[in-house]
C-alpha cells in the first residue's frame, strides 16, 4: 500500500482539500474554516468509527468460524421461520 493510499492520509488531504475549495477560495478566513471543519468533524468521526467497528467484527466472525455457525443455524430452521 503506497502512503497515498492509506485511509488517514486520503482522509487528512480531503480535509485539506475542502477547507480549501469550500472556505480559502470563497474568501473566508482561518477562523471560519477552522469554525466549520471542527464542527463537522466530529459527526464523520462518528460514522467512520461505526463503519470500522462493524467491519472489525465481521471479520472476527468469519475468522472464529462463528459466522458459519449462525448461518448453519438460521438455515437450519432453529426458532426462524420463514415469512411467506
Amino acid at each position: 500500500m503506497t502512503v497515498l493510499g492509506a485511509p488517514l492520509v486520503v482522509l487528512l488531504i480531503d480535509t485539506l482539500l475542502c477547507a480549501w475549495l469550500l472556505g480559502s477560495r470563497r474568501g473566508w478566513s482561518r477562523t471560519q474554516v477552522s469554525d466549520v471543519i471542527g464542527s463537522a468533524l466530529p459527526g464523520m468521526a462518528m460514522v467512520i468509527l461505526i463503519a470500522g467497528a462493524g467491519g472489525v467484527f465481521g471479520k472476527v466472525l468469519v475468522d472464529t468460524g462463528i459466522g458459519a455457525v449462525v448461518a448453519g443455524r438460521l438455515d437450519g430452521g432453529i426458532g426462524c421461520q420463514q415469512l411467506g
